[in-house]
């Protein structure tokens, strides 16, 4: 396939917002594409080079992409940084100056998706005294040979942001849409979608092989009897009963290459939704074992419902982690998950996925980041104190202070995360204790699926504490009096607050789940990423003082601002996280700068608490955080991760 037909798909998708127009482009897109490149397909939707198991990363700022548009368009670096100041966003920019390039670049060869697909892949792999210009001749061969739609989307690949709202959630409807028998009924058939119907678009289809009921049949017919007609001479349909429908989708496996059933039509809400979720189930559940997408495409495509029934959890493929919603009070919490319940510390530190197999430890991060190697301690002792052959725990790694024995908060153990060099003197430096409160799996099988209680009693039988590694605390009781005591011994021993947990809850990846509560004192903090700053004066004078901060509108991409922050930010090194530090940081994305403030590419990402959410005309967002404090840098979680509008939202409908 060429390059040119997915960034067409993708250009379609960022003029319309329509959901199920997306995901109506993206299922013919993969409809169409071939078993050996449906995997590279759907992780370039989702501007992904690597496997997430594979650890790898593009590694590239910024102000290297604007260097190679200007290289590979052969125009002044200025002109694409001036371009770049109105744009906001590299990717237009590449676009916008794609027809400017002179004649020594105008002569083109069209790129398929495998030729850019491995040619970033290589990319990455660049490393040496060289590094730096080898990436960009790398990048400025296959942006020479780029349209101007092909640039946009060539270069929001390499900054990781397509910027287009495609979500994980969007692939999956694709996926099944592109693979398995679509289901629609009467309420969906009279939604208006762009001024059309969705019924208009059925009657539109042919050469389809469609189950439908005898009331729908009559309600199409009186929609548009002549259209109707055509629909019916266009395409083999049998008008059955729910019973019928039901039996033969399921006898074949809902899969649309061994039951050729392209379409049902059904009168029924409740009757639809069934039957679109015996298949939608099955690739949530496989997303959640294997955290892969591009696989379940190609699984799906491939094999269809009996296959993904054959994905299961891996070790060495880190899943997503299962989040707690917060709860408003101990009432509330015992209330909702209900009593007996088990109440843990919840710990002011790095969570972890520690895969072990006999004498082989990986050690993961919440953002599924391989740091096993900046945590040689944590290896070590689980290989010993964890007695079993192989298994996934999961627990928060936190800090000690080595003079007086005591938890340090997270901002000075989250510097071993990206650490490369000196690991052993922070080890010295910053010790660290982890604090086991669950296992996903273990001696070979999923642990997904087995209550809550069980999976506590595994983890008490398989793990010996010593001095990095415990169990969590935890209490089990039904008494809220118990509950508040053991809470106030979690903030005397400085930690956040208190997990309170369903006995039986089953573990679910990447939901936040009503099974899992927190409950702490401090404000309501969110994860948001740094967009712009302003210098300071006095004694931060040279440094950026003043952060804008932007969460992330999860339809379009796009970062909206919603205030900016200074308070928290230390002067001296010893006491946290400076403003020196952080300046440093954002220095290499800088995207543009006057005598007072600047623009930055978001990819640092902070955790900032707030007095409440207040609306605004002053930012973008529609909404400003009332008196923002710094709480710490949050290395451990993806730009991807960060609030999006809709938490803000419903924040403020909520206060």
């Amino acid at each position: 396939m060429l390059y040119s037909e997915l960034c067409n798909a993708l250009e379609k998708i960022e003029k319309n917002s329509m959901q199920n127009y997306k995901i109506k482009i993206l299922s013919e897109l993969l409809a169409k594409s071939h078993e050996e490149e449906i995997e590279t397909i759907v992780m370039l939707c989702l501007a992904n080079v690597f496997p997430v198991d594979t650890q790898k990363e593009l590694g590239i700022s910024s102000h290297i992409i604007a260097q190679t548009i200007s290289k590979a368009f052969n125009i002044s670096k200025k002109t694409v940084i001036d371009d770049w100041t109105k744009s906001g966003d590299l990717g237009t920019t590449a676009m916008n100056l794609c027809n400017m390039r002179t004649q020594t670049t105008l002569f083109t060869s069209a790129i398929t998706i495998r030729k850019v697909f491995f040619t970033l892949q290589k990319f990455a792999d660049i490393d040496g005294t060289k590094a730096q210009g080898k990436k960009i001749d790398f990048l400025t061969e296959l942006l020479s040979s780029a349209d101007k739609t092909e640039a946009k989307f060539l270069m929001r690949t390499v900054i990781g942001q397509l910027r287009i709202g495609i979500s994980e959630g969007l692939i999956k409807e694709a996926i099944q849409s592109a693979f398995y028998s679509r289901i629609y009924w009467k309420s969906l058939l009279t939604q208006k979608r762009n001024e059309k119907k969705v019924f208009e678009d059925i009657l539109n289809e042919k050469d389809k092989k469609i189950l439908i009921e005898p009331s729908i049949a009559e309600f199409l017919g009186k929609k548009n009897k002549e259209q109707f007609d055509l629909f019916l001479d266009a395409n083999d349909i049998k008008t059955t009963t729910k019973e019928t429908i039901e039996k033969t989708l399921k006898k074949s496996g809902f899969f649309s290459k061994s039951n050729n059933i392209d379409l049902c039509l059904v009168d029924d809400v409740d009757f639809g939704n069934k039957l679109k979720s015996t298949v939608s189930d099955k690739i949530n559940h496989a997303y959640q074992v294997t955290n892969n997408l591009a696989l379940i495409a190609k699984t799906s495509q491939k094999e269809g419902e009996p296959g993904l029934d054959k994905l299961k959890m891996r070790l060495f493929c880190p899943i997503k982690v299962m989040l707690a919603q917060k709860a408003k009070s101990f009432e509330d919490a015992l209330e909702g998950v209900g009593t007996p319940a088990a109440i843990e510390y919840k710990y002011d530190g790095i969570r972890m996925q520690i895969h072990k197999q006999d004498d082989k430890i990986q050690i993961y991060t919440r953002m599924l980041e391989n740091v096993t190697k900046q945590f040689p301690e944590l290896a070590e002792t689980i290989m010993t104190n964890v007695k079993c052959d192989n298994c996934v725990i999961e627990g928060e790694t936190v800090g000690i202070d080595r003079h007086t024995g005591k938890y340090i908060p997270f901002q000075y153990i989250s510097r071993r995360i990206k650490r490369k060099y000196d690991i052993d003197k922070l080890v010295k430096e910053i010790p660290v204790v982890m604090h086991i409160f669950d296992i996903t799996y273990f001696e070979g099988k999923s642990c997904l699926n087995t209550p809550f209680c069980q999976r506590r009693k595994i983890i008490e039988k398989i793990i010996t504490p010593d001095k990095c590694i415990v169990l969590a605390n935890q209490i089990t009781t039904s008494s809220v009096d118990e509950a508040k005591s053991f809470y106030n011994k979690a903030l005397e021993d400085k930690q956040e607050g208190v997990m309170i947990k369903n006995q039986n809850a089953l573990y679910v990846p990447g939901s936040r789940v009503g099974t899992m509560l927190k409950l702490k004192p401090i404000l309501d903090t969110l994860d948001l990423a740094i967009v712009g700053a302003e210098y300071g004066e006095g004694k931060r004078k040279g440094y950026l003082s003043s952060f804008l901060l932007a969460c992330r509108n999860e339809q379009t991409g796009d970062f909206l601002v919603v205030g900016k922050l200074g308070t928290g930010l230390k002067e001296k090194e010893e006491q946290g996280t400076t403003f020196k530090e952080i300046s440093d940081l954002i220095k290499d994305d800088i995207m543009t700068q006057t005598n007072r403030s600047v623009l930055v590419s978001p990819k640092i990402v902070v955790e900032v608490a707030f007095e409440e959410i207040q609306k605004s005309t002053n930012y973008n967002s529609g909404f400003a955080l009332r008196f923002p404090r710094f709480i710490c840098l949050r290395p451990d979680r993806s730009i991807n991760d960060i609030n999006t509008l809709s938490d803000l939202k419903k924040i403020f409908q909520n206060n």
